[in-house]
């Protein structure tokens, strides 16, 4: 049919970025690894929740990964 729908994504505040950074990427993103890389993603996304969902579903599996490294030694 070739129909394509357009939807408006608007900008969050950097409050609400942040709870969806953390509601995807878990509470680990407050620890001392994290939580720069989580800071400066939501500087670089600018709010845009498709960036911030890409790459808060990133930082989760890096958190997972701390989290084994971290019983392994």
């Amino acid at each position: 049919m070739g129909v394509q729908k357009c939807f408006q994504i608007q900008h969050l505040q950097r409050e609400e970025a942040w709870c969806l950074l953390k509601k995807i990427a878990g509470d680990s993103v407050e620890g001392d690894q994290l939580k720069p890389i989580a800071i400066k993603v939501l500087d670089e996304c600018g709010g845009l929740p498709i960036g911030i969902v890409t790459i808060a579903t990133a930082l989760k599996d890096e958190s997972t990964a701390l989290k084994d490294e971290s019983v392994a030694v």
